[in-house]
Parts: C-alpha cells; sequence; structure tokens
C-alpha cells in the first residue's frame, strides 16, 4: 500500500479524510510507529497553552517583534456583589430595561495593563491605565476584531468616540 506524508498527518489529525483502508493499515502496521508518534505529540502540544517565558523567548527570534511594544487585552468577567434579600427594593432603585451605559474591563496577561471601555447611547470612552501608575504616551489602541485603531498621545484623557464600540479583545501598541 502507498502511504504517503500527509496519509500519516491525516491518520494523526483528521482520520475522515482517509479511506478506510488506509486507517486499517495504519494502526496495525507499525513500519510509520516513529511518525505517527510524532505527529500525536505535535497534536499534543497544539493544545498546550504556552508560558509567558517560551513566548518571550519566541519573541526575542522575531526581529521585527518587541515585545514591550505590542499587549493584547482580553476581557474580564465583572462579578459585583449579590443584593442581600433583607434590603427593600425602591421603585426609584430598580434598574432600567434598556441600561444606556455599559461597561467592559480588558486586561493582559501579565496584568501590566488594563483597559476600560464604557458604551453610552450613542457614543463610547476608552480608559487606558497602567497597573504601575505609570504615564502612558504615543500608543494605539486596536479594538478587535473590527479593527477599529485610535491614537493617543498619552493617557491623561480617555479616548472619546461618537459610536458604540464592541470588542471581543484590545490590542495596544506603544510606538
Amino acid at each position: 500500500m502507498n502511504i504517503t506524508e500527509r496519509d500519516i498527518f491525516d491518520f494523526v489529525f483528521y482520520q475522515e479524510n482517509l479511506s478506510s483502508e488506509k486507517v486499517e493499515y495504519l494502526k496495525t502496521s507499525r513500519i510509520f510507529d516513529e511518525e505517527i508518534a510524532f505527529y500525536r505529540s505535535l497534536k499534543k502540544s497544539l493544545n498546550e497553552e504556552l508560558s509567558e517565558e517560551v513566548k518571550r523567548k519566541i519573541a526575542e527570534k522575531i526581529p521585527l517583534y518587541n515585545p514591550a511594544r505590542f499587549h493584547v487585552l482580553y476581557p474580564v468577567r465583572d462579578t459585583f456583589p449579590k443584593r442581600n434579600n433583607h434590603i427593600p427594593v425602591l421603585a426609584a432603585a430598580t434598574p432600567n430595561e434598556n441600561s444606556s451605559i455599559s461597561a467592559k474591563t480588558f486586561i493582559d496577561e501579565a496584568h501590566h495593563y488594563l483597559i476600560r471601555l464604557i458604551n453610552f447611547k450613542n457614543s463610547s470612552k476608552i480608559y487606558c491605565f497602567s497597573t504601575s501608575e505609570e504615564k502612558l504616551k504615543n500608543y494605539k489602541v486596536i479594538i478587535l476584531p473590527s479593527g477599529k485603531t485610535f491614537e493617543q498621545s498619552d493617557n491623561s484623557s480617555p479616548i472619546e468616540i461618537d459610536q458604540q464600540i464592541e470588542a471581543e479583545k484590545i490590542e495596544l501598541q506603544f510606538n
């Protein structure tokens, strides 16, 4: 039987792409055990998360990439304290059905930067902070997946936008 490198790859990753004869042959034959083991270890490693140290070492090998310049911030799940049941809710305190203000917080993996996105009815504000309280200068905020980019000279004031912004994650780039 003629087995190619692609057949071995498909055997490990996409068995449904192979004929049943090739699948059975690769299961029972010991000729390609080493190659199959290689692709299995590759598949396993693709499912593992890289540590910050490994990511930093990879970034150092890419000449145009400066890890200090690019930071991806992911949403933080906001948790609010639950209301005690013995406190009465007054009519004036009931939440509005159509809340015109929403807020979302984003933070990078190393917890160095925090971005707060606040959406109003017809506008948005983006606040950028450093957790070490340093002043941020000459940076871009890229909203993903839309790719909208906003530049700011410093973080002394928020970025103000005349529309609502939806973001799954945010990239912070320094010039």
